[in-house]
């Protein structure tokens, strides 16, 4: 069993946390694909070539047909989204922005961006409350709890591969452009109200507009009245 870890995230603490179960197994080899111009991946695999299993947690690249070869079985991706939707970057925010399913899941990769046979795959309720921020952190706890079993199915071929219709793709572009709003633009309450927890995140600023050549940005949190429908205002 081979595990790659994520690129230039070696000490990723969110990566660390789901695979701290695994690195230090006798039996896994975890390879960090360094600085990209330095070591890639195709060199570091030709150094074995009795590969049967790679496992990849939300890899930020598409892989070569020529890699994908070298895995007799194939290479299984364990991606922070509830597929088909948010497939590619930002799908904690998407998922908030489309009103959309959330969730965790693990599929098989080809040479499309989180395309391939789906083989696994976990809902995550969401309410009000969440961000884009607080979806993240769900998705890794999820993650961090099914990770070892999941991946003792695949390895035991115990799962039955669906085909999912392959929606739209995000782009980090996508996210950056949707996060800049002018101040007269035409939205509902909820809309608007999606788009700014989906933004809420401690790491980025929030929601951008500008007002007499001023640049401002925006952040919420949303909490559930105490007393529910019977709170007064």
């Amino acid at each position: 069993m081979k595990l790659f870890y994520s690129v230039r995230d070696l000490f990723d603490p969110e990566r660390t946390y789901v695979l701290s179960d695994f690195l230090n197994k006798d039996d896994t080899e975890v390879l960090v694909k360094q600085k990209w111009k330095l070591l890639t991946l195709e060199q570091m695999l030709s150094r074995e070539n009795d590969y049967v299993l790679g496992f990849l947690l939300w890899w930020p690249t598409i892989l070569e047909d020529k890699v994908l070869n070298k895995f007799k079985t194939g290479i299984v991706n364990f991606h922070p989204s509830y597929l088909p939707f948010g497939r590619g970057k930002d799908p904690y925010f998407w998922s908030i922005v489309n009103d959309e399913p959330f969730g965790i899941s693990c599929h098989f990769i080809d040479n499309e961006i989180d395309g391939g046979s789906l083989i696994l795959q976990k809902r995550i309720a969401k309410d009000w409350t969440d961000t884009g921020e607080s979806l993240r952190e769900k998705a890794i706890k999820e993650l961090k709890l099914v990770i070892k079993d999941w991946i003792i199915k695949v390895i035991q071929a115990d799962y039955v591969l669906k085909n999912f219709d392959h929606l739209s793709v995000n782009y980090r572009k996508d996210m950056l452009k949707r996060s800049v709003v002018e101040l007269d633009s035409q939205h509902t309450f909820r809309e608007f109200l999606n788009l700014i927890r989906a933004k809420s995140n401690s790491d980025q600023i929030g929601v951008v507009f500008s007002d007499k050549g001023d640049r401002f940005h925006v952040k919420l949190q949303i909490e559930e009245c105490p007393d529910g429908p019977n709170s007064k205002i």
